[in-house]
């Protein structure tokens, strides 16, 4: 599907200098900060994470990977719900 622009706001784009191209650090921090949600099943921070990545830049291959990690997390937290 193709993607949209993304928007000016987005708190990847404003850590950038001068509001432009995303630095490889910056790319890396969205990864780690994408990984660490996961790790701690914080999905909704997981998603905003991966989403910024997306934005900064991160490659397709890495962003699949995370996507299939937070799928399933869901899944499993799901799961977990309805044993309860």
């Amino acid at each position: 599907a193709p993607q949209s622009a993304p928007p000016a706001q987005h708190p990847a784009i404003a850590a950038a200098p001068g509001g432009g191209q995303i630095d490889a650090a910056a790319r890396e921090r969205a990864l780690a900060r994408a990984d660490a949600a996961l790790l701690g099943t914080r999905l909704d921070e997981a998603e905003a994470a991966i989403e910024a990545a997306r934005t900064a830049g991160v490659d397709a291959g890495r962003l699949a990977l995370l996507e299939a990690r937070l799928a399933a997390a869901k899944a499993r937290s799901g799961a977990d719900r309805g044993r309860r």
